[in-house]
């Protein structure tokens, strides 16, 4: 009797200790109240001492904590949990990630001390609609986000989804958001590409390449426009720039250059030679273009983001300097005071051009222009030179060019500026009109302005009155 009791006990004992482990095993795997102390840093800056409070899956615990000792420093850190906010993501992005990525945990982040630093922080990723990223190499597929809780609503979450009954972040505080499974970044990004299926990227007939950097890849993810697509197969591609943006690219047309035929029949109209340039790091405007853009079996294209901007959205190439689209000439007021013929010399150059050109559309052609605050230079001009009469000899030929219609006046500032310098003038130009005209030229027949300083200015043509026609005829 007393054995079979003993061993009834035992049976008992043992399935309440398994019941036990399953209830306990149920509850990490699903979510328990969660506190953590810790501080919270931007590029390694101290931000404030902080508490994070949320109701997470135990799994998640553990991963933040490692993910936090990772970069703590022993001099700033409580308990080892440093978050170092390294880098920033769009919250329109975050949104998309967050719909993608249901394993994220949300929580709060509660100031305990610089509560100044804290609102900057805070200020900083409204003003700018971005979210702080804490994350660590030897961790590549977790990532620690910190956002402004107004921003919540975005994400439409609600707060019993979030933490339970009660609401444990107001609008003037932080948040942040716990990412698991995140996608490895692709090794293809640190080290050159080795394509195995050269062929397939040239090949029109075969289906693209299942590789990550393969040619269809990348320029859908640049937007290529059919038209340039297309000269994959019968174009050599030059990319200039220096962001990943042009790294990757430039990865892609190495290869394709690689297997260019020069024997194979090119379909007419097609150019050999495609410049690509990057518009984030304006490389265009910092080079030396005029023998490329007469050069006639070559096209100039710019791709990518416009700017540095983490909200900008990436921009479809756009081929620019179009070939037979004319240009604009300039020249400033030294050159005029010194020669006032130089009006009528660039005039009938610019003539002889429109004449003898074949423009693609009505709108292109050949322009002397001059700027829109033209009256603040002959002023200034007055007040320095010594012989006032070249002036006035100055303003009569510029008066008789503008009844003739000989010259144009251009206005690129909303209004008149104190900048007097031209070359700031025909640059501006260039920025602007260089998707519908070819060239862009000042016009220095006294060198007014110095090799040093047109070395500055690459992509300006600097050109005697004289040589006007035979440049770029």
């Amino acid at each position: 009797m007393n054995t079979t009791n003993s061993k009834r006990l035992v049976s008992f004992k043992e399935d309440a200790l398994s019941k036990s482990l399953l209830k306990r095993s149920r509850t990490e795997s699903e979510s328990a109240p969660f506190e953590l102390n810790g501080v919270l840093k931007k590029s390694n800056k101290v931000i404030s001492n902080i508490k994070l409070i949320g109701n997470q899956k135990y799994v998640h615990i553990i991963e933040m904590k490692a993910l936090f000792s990772a970069y703590g420093s022993n001099q700033t850190n409580i308990d080892g949990n440093e978050i170092n906010i390294s880098s920033y993501v769009p919250l329109n992005v975050l949104r998309n990630v967050v719909k993608d990525n249901r394993t994220c945990t949300f929580m709060s982040i509660i100031p305990q001390s610089q509560m100044v630093e804290y609102s900057k922080l805070k200020c900083f990723l409204t003003v700018n609609s971005i979210a702080g990223v804490a994350s660590h190499p030897s961790m590549p597929t977790v990532a620690f986000v910190v956002f402004p809780s107004s921003e919540l609503r975005m994400f439409n979450y609600t707060s019993t989804t979030l933490w339970g009954d009660k609401m444990l972040c107001n609008s003037h505080e932080l948040c942040a958001i716990y990412f698991q499974e995140l996608p490895r970044r692709p090794k293809t990004l640190d080290d050159p590409v080795n394509y195995a299926d050269d062929d397939n990227l040239i090949d029109e007939n075969t289906e693209s390449s299942k590789l990550l950097f393969t040619w269809d890849r990348v320029v859908s993810y640049l937007k290529f426009p059919e038209k340039l697509k297309e000269l994959k197969s019968v174009s050599r591609f030059f990319v200039f720039g220096t962001s990943d943006t042009a790294s990757f690219l430039r990865r892609i047309t190495v290869n394709i250059n690689k297997h260019y035929d020069t024997s194979k029949p090119r379909p007419l109209g097609k150019p050999i030679n495609v410049m690509l340039f990057d518009r984030q790091d304006k490389t265009l405007f910092n080079k030396k273009m005029l023998i490329h853009k007469k050069h006639i079996e070559t096209q100039v294209w710019e791709y990518g983001f416009p700017d540095s901007n983490l909200k900008s959205e990436i921009i479809p190439p756009c081929q620019v300097f179009p070939k037979n689209s004319g240009g604009y000439l300039t020249t400033d007021i030294q050159n005029i005071i010194q020669n006032p013929v130089i009006i009528d010399t660039i005039s009938n150059e610019i003539r002889l051009l429109n004449e003898c050109s074949l423009f693609t559309d009505d709108t292109s052609g050949w322009s002397f222009i001059l700027p829109y605050n033209l009256i603040s230079y002959l002023k200034e001009a007055m007040s320095t030179v010594d012989d006032i009469e070249k002036v006035h000899t100055a303003i009569i030929a510029i008066s008789i060019a503008l009844s003739k219609n000989t010259v144009q006046i251009i206005r690129i500032w909303p209004t008149e500026t104190t900048d007097l310098n031209l070359l700031r003038f025909i640059e501006t130009v260039e920025q602007c009109y260089y998707t519908n005209r070819q060239y862009f030229g000042y016009v220095d027949d006294i060198n007014s302005v110095s090799e040093s300083m047109q070395s500055r200015h690459l992509s300006i043509d600097f050109i005697k009155s004289s040589n006007i026609f035979s440049t770029y005829r």
